[in-house]
This record gives C-alpha cells, sequence and structure tokens, in this order.
C-alpha cells in the first residue's frame, strides 16, 4: 500500500466503520499492550519502550503496509537476542545500552528493507525447519530461565544462560510464595485457553520433530 491508497482510503471513511475498528483495537490493544510491555522487559528496556514501538510500528505499517490483518510490534524473540547481544558492549540500562539498540533496530531495518527492494526472501527457504524449531526452542528456554526470578520473587541472576540456572536453582529456598502463586495462576490461565485452540495447533510443533542443538547455542 502506498501513501496515496492510505489517503484515499482515508478519505473513503465511513462513520458505520468506526464501531467495529474500535473493537478491533481494543482487541488488539487487550492483547498486545502487556506482551509489548514484557517485550521490553527482555530487551533490558522500560516498559513504555515497549508501548511506544508498538505504536510507532503500527501507524508507519497503517501508512506503508500492504496486510490489512497484520500487526506491527516489537517481537520477543528478536529482544532477548538484542540483551544478549548488548550486555557484551554496554550496561543495561544505561545510555549506551539504549544508543547501541537504536543502532542495531536501523540496521536490521536497513537490512529488511533491502531485501524486500532485491526480493531476497526465498534465502529463509534455505534454512531447514528442524533449525528453525531448534532456534526457537533455545529463544523459549531463555525467555524462561529469564522471567524465573520474578515468578518466584528473587533477585536476578547475571552471567550466561546456565550460570544463571544454577544460581536460580540455588536459590529456590528463598521463594516468594505469594509471587509464585500468583504466577502459577496466570500460567493456569494461559493453559486453559491454550486447550480452546485447535488440537492440529497444539500438536503442530510434535509434528515438525525439531531439532533441538539450537538449545546449544545459548548456553
Amino acid at each position: 500500500m502506498r501513501a496515496s491508497d492510505f489517503l484515499r482510503s482515508a478519505a473513503r471513511y465511513a462513520a458505520r466503520d468506526l464501531r467495529p475498528d474500535l473493537i478491533a483495537g481494543l482487541a488488539l490493544a487487550a492483547v498486545a499492550l502487556p506482551s509489548q510491555m514484557a517485550t521490553a522487559h527482555l530487551a533490558g528496556f522500560p516498559p513504555t519502550t515497549g508501548l511506544i514501538a508498538f505504536a510507532a510500528g503500527s501507524i508507519g505499517f497503517a501508512a506503508i503496509g500492504a496486510n490489512h490483518f497484520l500487526a506491527a510490534r516489537a517481537d520477543s524473540t528478536i529482544a532477548p537476542i538484542f540483551a544478549g547481544g548488548l550486555a557484551t558492549l554496554a550496561a543495561s540500562g544505561s545510555h549506551d545500552y539504549f544508543a547501541l539498540c537504536a543502532s542495531f533496530a536501523l540496521m536490521a531495518g536497513g537490512i529488511l528493507v533491502c531485501c524486500g527492494l532485491f526480493r531476497l526472501g526465498w534465502i529463509a527457504d534455505l534454512v531447514s525447519r528442524p533449525v528453525t524449531i531448534g532456534f526457537l526452542a533455545g529463544i523459549a528456554v531463555h525467555i524462561v530461565i529469564s522471567q524465573l526470578p520474578p515468578l518466584l520473587g528473587i533477585a536476578a541472576p547475571e552471567g550466561r544462560l546456565l550460570q544463571k540456572a544454577f544460581v536460580i536453582a540455588g536459590k529456590l529456598g528463598e521463594t516468594n510464595r505469594v509471587s509464585l502463586w500468583l504466577g502459577a495462576l496466570c500460567l493456569r490461565r494461559d493453559s486453559l485457553r491454550g486447550m480452546d485452540q485447535p488440537a492440529h495447533s497444539r500438536r503442530a510443533f510434535g509434528h515438525h520433530g525439531g531439532d533441538y542443538r539450537g538449545l546449544l547455542v545459548w548456553a
């Protein structure tokens, strides 16, 4: 969608479209806002950064995007990669950390723009599904371990992934029971919600037969 297409679409906007658009917007916000704040936390940023990224992505994609159903927002898959890479260059929360993350984001955006201009999407087909699933599984483990300290109510450890896991295991006796119960209730609610998904969606991960060698990347 070009900018001119967006302007023509806005000019044809009718009052009858306002109500369904408001409902859709509220539904999207209810899902996206908490996840965006969590994504910002994974990247070592304050929650407001995730909200700003979501707003900027939504407005930008509405103006130039071609898909009317796609939500543009910060990606929780990339956030731990950013945090892990930046942790070796600057202290989390420092001015240099924020500046480097902005540079990384601009570099990634520039690469994606070039890939789009030169139609290089076929490169993704060269990455096998087992490798992709293993990589995503490694990110999932990274996210779980990084979120265990707030779930257990203990101080977040420093170091690499396995070091953090061992430190957390050694502090299990310091677990805050209130924090743990609240987290368990939230996980229970989410698991019940997941049971409402179609059976083929729940079995999709197992059917792919993923290669878990990607887990070693995060260790």
